[in-house]
């Protein structure tokens, strides 16, 4: 699915929940994960490469290093973590989109 199509799908969202005052926070929210996907995907991989640094620093000949290792994979996973729970919201609210728009909402 491509970014025009992410955004042309949270700006229905957003439209159908503004007939809906109850749910304006979940079409916000939903905005901002389709507009902002490639935010998850950047997060995802900056995380990877602090990890991969992190690891090296653990190798015996960069034993000054070894508490910048620890740091960036704390940081590092952090940021996987953060890439991976944006990856699902955008699956997740798709899904309930093309649903709704199977259903004729």
């Amino acid at each position: 699915m491509s970014l025009s199509n992410l955004t042309e799908g949270a700006a229905r969202e957003a439209r159908a929940a503004a007939r809906r005052p109850d749910r304006g926070v979940r079409a916000a929210v939903a905005a901002f994960v389709h507009n902002y996907s490639w935010a998850h995907l950047s997060l995802g991989l900056c995380g990877n490469l602090m990890f991969f640094v992190g690891s090296i620093f653990f190798l015996p000949s960069l034993e000054d290093w070894k508490l910048w290792g620890v740091w960036l994979f704390i940081l590092g996973s952090f940021l996987m973590l953060l890439g991976s729970l944006g990856g699902f919201l955008v699956g997740t609210l798709e899904r309930e989109i093309d649903e709704g728009s199977e259903s004729g909402a």
